[in-house]
């Protein structure tokens, strides 16, 4: 089998693969059209197409599209077959013979029958019984949608969507809630986030909102994670498992992006943010490029208080200075990382402090308002809120620390 890559209206290579579709080789059609990813440079050669694997969801979520397809979840090639008619970024994949428009299929409005399916079945076995071709990366049950008015809407054949809804989770319990905080405060601290809003769904569960920065006035915008960006498989992510390193990521932006100084500043606020309010799944698939108008840093996103929940790993996703631990981030650490990525230290220590300043003026404010608003639930935005003061006391602690 074999797929073609489509980039809006031209086509810009093949995608093949040999061994029943676990491994994906691309080879563009003209060495002169755009670039897919940093890691695929322009050549008529065939490559490895990895980055291709990551347009999929991961975990459960793949294994229940592939028991709806009836396929291996091994092979990526058929998934992709299934669901690339819309994915992250710019990309559409289509069977050879659709060139052209593909099938017509039409919107799906979400009624409550539909929501109830995919929390129950799963979001991508109801889209593919639903003959719809949408497709989102990720551990965590989401959907493309189309804000309609007060409804929300699958897109067809010929609709883009312009949000995607996150669904809630039965093993972690407000997170939604969680996220949107986390998000809300981020914008505070200075960071460049998409809007959230807190969505009450057919069911009366509450989803989350969230604005796509990739699509634009019904146009798909190319984008690339940077497990795209530096041609890892999405079981990558993180730098323990192999992942890119933030000094890693830090060359790619140096070495790609139009204004690189002004989005390696913002790579490390982004960075000293995940460790103040403890989200240690900031990995190499949260944080991405986009491509157009020109390549730079994407608005932050998935932004959640991970520590809010006992269980989950203590470990940062992305180490400081060789730490793995958040606790054990303190103004050495950022300035042995600082070194690493080729960066001032005092500029880095700055951003630290003035990254904490602004979460310890907002968070609780946040937190209050948010809790007081018809549609959140008080206990997950507490637990995040707790950790977080907590974290901003220590991190301060440490800076002043440094200066005596």
């Amino acid at each position: 089998m074999k797929l073609l890559v489509r980039w809006r209206d031209a086509i810009v290579g093949e995608l093949s693969s040999s061994d029943g579709g676990r491994t994906l080789r691309f080879r563009y059609a003209s060495a002169t059209g755009p670039q897919v990813s940093h890691s695929l440079p322009r050549t008529l050669d065939e490559q490895d197409g990895t980055f291709f694997a990551n347009l999929l969801p991961e975990g459960q979520e793949r294994e229940r599209l592939a028991r709806a397809l009836g396929a291996s979840p091994d092979s990526a090639l058929s998934l992709l077959a299934a669901v690339g008619g819309d994915c992250a970024g710019a990309l559409e994949l289509l069977p050879f013979g659709e060139t052209n428009a593909p099938p017509p299929r039409p919107d799906r409005v979400l009624t409550s029958a539909l929501t109830i399916s995919l929390q129950v079945d799963g979001a991508l076995s109801t889209i593919v019984r639903e003959g719809l071709r949408l497709s989102l990366a990720g551990a965590q049950e989401k959907v493309p949608v189309i804000v309609a008015g007060s409804d929300l809407v699958l897109p067809g054949t010929s609709s883009v969507s312009t949000h995607i809804l996150k669904l809630p989770s039965k093993s972690f319990r407000g997170v939604i809630e969680n996220e949107h905080f986390v998000m809300r405060v981020a914008r505070k601290a200075g960071l460049i986030v998409p809007t959230t809003t807190l969505w009450r769904l057919p069911t009366e569960d509450v989803a989350l909102l969230v604005d796509r920065f990739d699509r634009r006035g019904g146009r798909r915008l190319h984008q690339e994670d940077l497990c795209q960006a530096t041609g890892r498989a999405p079981h990558e992510k993180y730098e323990a498992d192999g992942g890119p390193t933030l000094a890693e990521i830090v060359a790619v932006l140096r070495a790609a992006c139009a204004r690189p100084a002004a989005d390696i500043e913002r790579l490390l606020r982004w960075q000293a943010f995940n460790v103040i309010v403890g989200n240690n799944d900031a990995h190499a698939k949260n944080v991405a490029l986009v491509r157009e108008p020109e390549i730079g840093l994407s608005p932050a996103y998935d932004l959640v208080c991970t520590r809010a929940w006992p269980a989950l790993s203590s470990e940062l996703a992305l180490r400081v200075g060789g730490r793995r631990q958040a606790g054990d981030v303190d103004a050495e650490a950022w300035r042995l990382e600082a070194r690493t990525c080729g960066v001032g230290a005092g500029l880095v220590l700055d951003l630290v402090a003035d990254t904490c300043e602004r979460v310890r003026a907002h968070a609780r404010a946040t937190a209050e308002e948010l809790m007081d608003a018809a549609l959140g639930k008080a206990t997950p935005i507490r637990a995040a809120l707790a950790h977080i003061e907590k974290q901003v006391r220590w991190s301060e602690r440490a800076l002043a620390r440094a200066k005596r």
